[in-house]
């Protein structure tokens, strides 16, 4: 069937047969199948959706599409995290090292491994490889071999995809970004899960943002993504579960790259932790020593666990370890603490009136991270890793006349009218009390 024929099929909302969607991705890959005509036909799905079936076949196809991460045996657990995104949302960096250190705690080193092939920000939406990167000289750009390697060694890696890692997958997600398909639920989902089932995991844990500052702005639509992941993966025999969190405010106290580490570094070192942040991170963290555990332990169990290594601070040595293996000079990235509030231009937020922090607008404060430079709009832009917000006060906090709310680091002058525009969107203060709301708001097991 020509090319011209399987759009028109799927334009009229009929369903691909596997071998028809074979053809579709095989030429595509092959340069036969021109970008203009799979363009077309992502339009076509983006109106008329995909069927399970056409689902499962495009996931199996696009993770096979490239290299997968060899497993010699299956005695050990792979696992890994994925989240929709949102502003502050830094939890993968803290897990990493301390689901890392809880396992070999409870099961010595080298039963679980957590191979983290992640992406990075575009438009309001944070990246995990962007904070990374924060610190000099840590490498993202890993060979598989040497993510391998470090995976042996270390028992995770954090790195970017490869040119050879599910191609597919980014070729087919540069022309969703040009065509406005990304918001595709059934090519979304089919995007997220390729990658992981190319790391060959064993077990998944997802955290699906809901709120004015998660990627899809309806609810609905990312329960719906939630539970359609969970579907796939363990279709395709991974364990795999979900929560959903609030993304309505930013999590955590800091946004912005060099910030956002910062934070990290003092939430595993004890030295501050913000309670939305401690509660996402304590979830996520649980359910994922819940399945590396083969579900031997309750997530309450697991969870317990996870409050006891972050009571004794122990994954600090696991997190400068994540760094340094990876070429990354943490003393430099401490010094630089310095360098941003010396350096960098700052606007202070304050309360007009007294009064309770009632809303912080994560879609406004993720938009002005991104037109003060801390963000991009293509792949190929550069970021500004000092641009960001720190939160003084978060919502519910009681707060006075004139005192801060936050502190917003930039670089020209004239950007202060554009952050004066945005903050006053982004606040909003009442008169009276309200009850802070949980971070957590259910879960697809």
């Amino acid at each position: 069937m020509q090319a011209k024929e399987l759009i028109r099929k799927k334009r009229e909302g009929l369903e691909h047969n596997p071998k028809e969607l074979a053809t579709l991705v095989d030429t595509f890959l092959k340069g036969e199948l021109k970008d203009y005509q799979m363009a077309a036909w992502l339009m076509a799905v983006f109106f008329k959706g995909l069927s399970a079936a056409e689902m499962h076949t495009l996931l199996q196809l696009m993770w096979k599409s490239g290299s997968t991460l060899p497993r010699r045996h299956r005695n050990d657990y792979w696992i890994d995290k994925h989240s929709t995104g949102g502003q502050g949302d830094k939890t993968s960096i803290i897990l990493v090292p301390l689901v890392t250190a809880v396992l070999r705690r409870l099961f010595g080193p080298h039963c679980a491994r957590i191979p983290m092939v992640s992406g990075r920000g575009l438009g309001r939406t944070g990246g995990t490889l962007d904070k990374l990167e924060s610190v000099p000289g840590f490498r993202t750009d890993l060979t598989l071999d040497e993510a391998m390697a470090l995976l042996e060694n270390n028992d995770f890696f954090m790195m970017a995809q490869t040119a050879d890692f599910v191609p597919a997958d980014r070729l087919l997600y540069s022309l969703r970004d040009a065509t406005a398909t990304v918001d595709s639920i059934p090519l979304m989902a089919c995007s997220i899960l390729s990658k992981k089932l190319a790391e060959n995991v064993d077990g998944l844990v997802l955290d699906a943002k809901l709120g004015c500052g998660a990627h899809l702005a309806n609810p609905e639509d990312g329960r719906k993504v939630a539970r359609l992941l969970v579907d796939l993966a363990r279709g395709a025999g991974v364990d795999t579960v979900a929560i959903f969190s609030r993304m309505d405010e930013p999590l955590g106290y800091k946004v912005g790259n060099h910030l956002e580490l910062e934070e990290c570094a003092d939430f595993l070192s004890g030295t501050r932790r913000e309670r939305g942040l401690r509660e996402v991170v304590l979830n996520l963290a649980g359910l994922m020593v819940m399945l590396a555990s083969r579900r031997k332990l309750s997530l309450q169990e697991a969870i317990v666990e996870c409050e006891k290594e972050l009571e004794e601070c122990v994954c600090m040595d696991v997190f400068r370890q994540m760094f340094e293996s990876q070429g990354g000079n943490w003393h430099l990235f401490e010094q630089n603490r310095g360098i941003l509030r010396s350096e960098m231009k700052f606007y202070v937020a304050k309360s007009p009136y007294p009064g309770y922090l009632q809303s912080i607008n994560a879609s406004e404060v993720g938009q002005l991270i991104n037109e003060l430079g801390g963000g991009r709009n293509a792949k190929e832009d550069s970021i500004d890793p000092f641009v960001g917000i720190e939160f003084e006060r978060k919502v519910g906090d009681r707060i006075e006349k004139g005192q801060s709310i936050a502190t917003v680091y930039y670089r020209k002058l004239e950007q202060e009218k554009l952050i004066e525009h945005r903050l006053t969107n982004a606040f909003t203060i009442s008169s009276s009390a309200i009850a802070q709301s949980p971070w957590v708001l259910g879960m697809v097991e």
